[in-house]
């Protein structure tokens, strides 16, 4: 929505904690999304506006814009041209005007959404992916922390019962119970002294210089030193 001169009469600010509930279906394929215009109309009704006398006059110049990817918001998820929002916002602020309606026919990630509530702003937000209408429903609407912990640990106790079997193994060194985690892919060699093979990322390597003397495990927990031969992959 076009940015207006400075009112504070007419000015409102939203913020992430003050939107409703969303609807519980985001996703309505080729059809009409059923909510989409009483929202508009809501929204005009709050804050009404008239192309003959509204100004928007505003530089096209944003300015320097320090952002970084390695943040938690960022991070929730992997998308395809996905920017942060903390930059998104920035431009919002300065096209817009506190309470405006951001639209966003390609959401995609979502960022531009979250953004809009962010910057204290509404926003539609359309996309053809249910993927993409699915983890921005999941960023924007309010969630209690304390109740996603409870529901992740609902989570890994079901999977721990589903599925936790395919997990657990022995020990290679005392042969006890034990579970899964990661799985390390390693190149092996064969020991010329001891004929054993072994994972080198089980070896310990020793710089000297410009030399490199491996050290392979014969037993748990002792090492002796080694000359190798390169024995594949396991």
């Amino acid at each position: 929505m076009a940015k207006k001169k400075s009112n504070p009469s007419q000015r409102t600010s939203t913020s992430h904690n003050d939107r409703t509930d969303a609807p519980s279906t985001y996703y309505n394929g080729d059809q009409p999304n059923p909510h989409l215009r009483a929202f508009v109309e809501g929204h005009l009704a709050e804050k009404p506006y008239n192309p003959d006398t509204d100004d928007y006059d505003i530089t096209p110049g944003v300015g320097s814009i320090t952002t970084s990817k390695r943040t938690p918001i960022y991070g929730l998820h992997a998308y395809d041209s996905k920017n942060p929002p903390d930059a998104l916002a920035a431009y919002i602020r300065h096209f817009t005007s506190a309470g405006d309606l951001v639209l966003d026919p390609f959401v995609g990630s979502g960022m531009t959404a979250l953004a809009s509530l962010l910057a204290g702003r509404k926003c539609v937000a359309i996309d053809a992916s249910p993927l993409a209408t699915h983890v921005t429903a999941t960023c924007c609407v309010p969630l209690s922390p304390d109740a996603l912990l409870r529901e992740a640990e609902r989570v890994a106790q079901r999977s721990e019962i589903s599925t936790g079997h395919l997990y657990r193994t022995k020990c290679a060194k005392c042969d006890g119970d034990a579970t899964i985690h990661s799985t390390v892919y390693s190149q092996t060699y064969k020991c010329r002294r001891s004929l054993d093979r072994v994972a080198l990322y089980d070896a310990l390597a020793v710089q000297r210089g410009f030399r490199v003397r491996i050290y392979a495990a014969v037993s748990c927990g002792s090492w002796r030193p080694g000359r190798f031969a390169s024995g594949g992959t396991g």
